[in-house]
């Protein structure tokens, strides 16, 4: 989290959560150990600043479902940043596979030669995290967040055809 993100949105988050994330999984969660910060259970080293006021994804994901966080454009269902409605698209690329869809998308085009600009390229980690990983964080949550989360973004996954089975299966 930068520190825009962290002074505008995390330590009210933690202030707000952190003692219930303590009685949710015990203290001992939130401990730094070997390297990786309290609180990330996918053993990523950049989940706290290590200072203890970074929320947790748990504590981020309450902090949604409970109306806590302002709606901002880095978690805001993408359906409300645009008019899907309103055009109809041939492609649709997903930001998550951006580096593999894009040269195709432009080589059908004809566009082979066109440099895009790699400032769409996502840039929050140059490791993505694995899928045992991914479901380490989904762990975290009992099924009412898991669907509330899901509902959250509901049109997304609907318009995007993602699957919310594919998040929480190994």
């Amino acid at each position: 989290m930068n520190e825009h993100f962290h002074l505008k949105y995390g330590e009210a988050i933690v202030k707000e959560y952190r003692q219930r994330g303590i009685e949710k999984f015990g203290a001992e969660f939130y401990k730094t150990k070997n390297g990786s910060a309290g609180g990330c259970p996918a053993g990523v080293a950049l989940c706290d600043r290590g200072d203890g006021a970074t929320p947790t994804f748990w504590e981020f994901v309450r902090a949604l479902l409970d109306g806590e966080v302002a709606v901002d454009d880095h978690w805001s269902p993408v359906h409300l940043a645009c008019s899907l409605c309103r055009l109809t698209y041939d492609a649709v690329l997903h930001f998550e596979y951006l580096s593999d869809e894009q040269p195709y998308f432009l080589r059908q085009l004809g566009l082979e030669n066109f440099a895009p600009d790699d400032k769409w390229q996502q840039h929050s980690s140059p490791n993505p995290l694995t899928r045992h990983q991914k479901l380490s964080y989904f762990k975290m949550l009992d099924e009412s967040e898991i669907r509330g989360l899901f509902n959250f973004y509901k049109v997304d996954f609907d318009l995007f055809e993602y699957d919310l089975k594919s998040y929480l299966e190994e």
